[in-house]
């Protein structure tokens, strides 16, 4: 298989593992693989301005799964957490210019699912960001005090997280999200327009 085929086959595989995780660690050397291939993921400006938190003691796993509800299932079953930021001190300011920081998470993200993919592991990519403080789904605390403990700067804001872990036998992702399928749709249904035309 060429590289091209290979790395296709290694995105149509991957899955959002929302179940199944064994008690099997995660080795720090593929999780330094993990987040290293978030540090190569593009960047706005050249800015390189995401950061990491890794976590895999699973004390500290599952006081994190506590308070994000709604995905603490996911999480207390991970054996390893990535939690994705931004340092907003190093990211570009302003109304257009700070958006890139979304973007460079959401790439980094994409970046650490893949690699986690190739190594065998199941992955669940986990909603966090600002305009939950305060609310349900973070058990009415703001970030900084539901993260206290890790002494992060007050500069960095929280963009993702991602729960991993073996699976063993147990299937590659959810037959199911909430009753949305799975199984993608033909490209076609994707694409707008190609070179002016509908598809």
């Amino acid at each position: 298989m060429d590289a091209l085929e290979t790395v296709r086959a290694v995105i149509r595989a991957r899955r959002s593992v929302r179940r199944g995780y064994t008690d099997k660690p995660v080795s720090r050397e593929t999780l330094l693989a993990i987040v290293e291939a978030g540090t190569q993921a593009p960047s706005g400006s050249n800015t390189q301005s995401v950061r990491f938190l890794v976590e895999t003691r699973p004390a500290e796993i599952r006081k994190l799964a506590a308070i994000r509800r709604d995905a603490d299932k996911v999480l207390s079953m991970a054996r390893a957490l990535v939690l994705v930021f931004v340092d907003r001190s190093k990211a570009k300011s302003g109304e257009v210019w700070g958006q890139l920081a979304y973007q460079d998470s959401a790439a980094a993200l994409q970046n650490m699912l893949l690699v986690a993919t190739a190594a065998g592991l199941g992955s669940c990519w986990i909603s966090a960001y600002r305009n939950m403080e305060g609310g349900p789904l973070l058990s009415g605390l703001p970030w900084a005090a539901a993260l206290g403990s890790y002494g992060l700067p007050a500069s960095t804001e929280i963009m993702g997280i991602v729960a991993l872990g073996h699976t063993g036998a147990a299937p590659a992702g959810d037959e199911t999200h909430r009753g949305r399928p799975v199984a993608r749709r033909p490209v076609g249904d994707y694409v707008l327009a190609w070179d002016g035309a509908a598809v």
